[in-house]
């Protein structure tokens, strides 16, 4: 690779730091960053509900707007913390949205997530990885998907330990009156 390429990405990034150093905005990179974990806890968890991502992911821009309004508290260039949370404050915001975006699009309950108004997963239309790339054109993540290998693996259900239960409390059925009920064997790994 060029010298240049990496030039470009330095003066970039330091660009970046001095206009955070020298921002004389009224916004505080601390309370911004609590605001936005309180609305993606609350809404952008294990359960999610379309309405409140669509509610939390349009909060994002109001975060990218306040995020240009960010004054430090320590304009100093040594061991600058708060220069330091702040740049990552603003990558927070585009990670979120990314989340967001990924999580509103998905209309089915996968893995540790569920949509209560999509309670089945839905392979036919989601067995595949959510890519998120970040457009600058658009200040804006952009998702797209893409394929899952699932050769070793095949994807089955997640039961978390529960089988069906024959009909003699527990034994399975056709076990003889007296014998000793089989231990049921873990549950399999899911995709």
């Amino acid at each position: 690779m060029p010298q240049q390429t990496f030039d470009d990405v330095v003066s970039a990034e330091t660009d970046k730091q001095n206009w955070l150093v020298g921002n004389k905005g009224d916004e505080n990179p601390y309370l911004l960053w609590q605001e936005m974990g309180q609305w993606m806890t609350n809404n952008c968890t294990v359960v999610r509900h379309n309405e409140k991502l669509e509610e939390t992911l349009s909060r994002c821009q109001d975060w990218k707007a306040r995020y240009k309004r960010v004054k430090l508290s320590d304009t100093g260039m040594w061991t600058n913390q708060n220069l330091s949370f702040a740049r990552a404050t603003r990558d927070m915001i585009v990670m979120a949205e990314a989340i967001l975006k990924g999580a509103l699009m998905r209309n089915e309950s996968r893995g540790a997530h569920f949509k209560p108004a999509f309670p089945e997963r839905n392979d036919a239309e989601f067995l595949n990885a959510t890519l998120a790339t970040y457009d600058a054109a658009s200040d804006s993540p952009q998702i797209k998907y893409g394929p899952v290998d699932t050769s070793l693996v095949p994807p089955r259900a997640r039961t978390y330990g529960k089988k069906d239960v024959g009909p003699a409390a527990g034994k399975p059925a056709g076990a003889a009156a007296g014998a000793p009920a089989a231990s049921p064997s873990p549950a399999p790994a899911a995709v």
